[in-house]
């Protein structure tokens, strides 16, 4: 049942947080990391999502395992085999495609600094351009951020031709979809991305 409470837009999004990497860089899964103050990252990018979609899903990868979170509903699994981020894009697609949403609002797991607010800025843009990828741009490296994108629902053919083909780059896809990349704070889209990356936040806060 949709919330009446929400804006109708809320009801056509939905949230998607990326967890379908083996993060072998890190050495163990990202979502069991826990932030300063205590917030696990799964409960973190999960929670982000309040007041902005009406629903949202933790995308985990084909083997993946299923983790409970404060703010998890549901978990939707890649059905594609050894097809990386672009195969769980799809996945999540799909599913919001054969449940009624407009688009997927996609945000991975390892970037603890966005906030809310980064959240709702996006989906401003994407209200004045709803038929189109809108996605965030990091400023510093001069870059798209393909994993922080809203992806309508209208783009899951072009999604599955593009697996069948094994050009499997989501940068490369988001890119050939001429994407309105919307410009963020760079220190918001920093990725936690190994050991090292996680000893710096944690020093940071002390």
């Amino acid at each position: 049942m949709l919330n009446k409470n929400l804006p109708a837009v809320n009801q056509a999004l939905l949230g998607v947080v990326l967890n379908g990497g083996k993060s072998s860089r890190m050495g163990r899964d990202k979502s069991t990391l826990v932030t300063p103050d205590g917030r696990l990252f799964l409960d973190l990018a999960m929670n982000r999502f309040n007041g902005v979609c009406r629903k949202h899903v933790l995308s985990i990868g084909s083997s993946g395992t299923t983790f409970k979170s404060d703010g998890a509903a549901l978990t939707v699994r890649d059905t594609h085999e050894a097809r990386g981020p672009l195969g769980g894009i799809s996945s999540c697609i799909n599913y919001a495609s054969s449940h009624g949403f407009a688009a997927c609002f996609f945000t991975p797991i390892d970037m603890p600094f966005v906030a809310r607010e980064h959240l709702l800025h996006l989906r401003e843009k994407w209200l004045r351009s709803p038929h189109r990828i809108v996605c965030a741009f990091n400023p510093t490296r001069n870059s798209i951020e393909p994993l922080f994108s809203i992806v309508p629902a209208s783009f899951r053919r072009t999604i599955e031709e593009r697996i069948q083909s094994s050009r499997l780059s989501v940068e490369g896809w988001i890119k050939d979809q001429h994407p309105l990349c919307v410009s963020m704070d760079a220190n918001a889209l920093k990725n936690i991305n190994n050991p090292t990356d996680y000893t710096r936040l944690l020093a940071a806060s002390e």
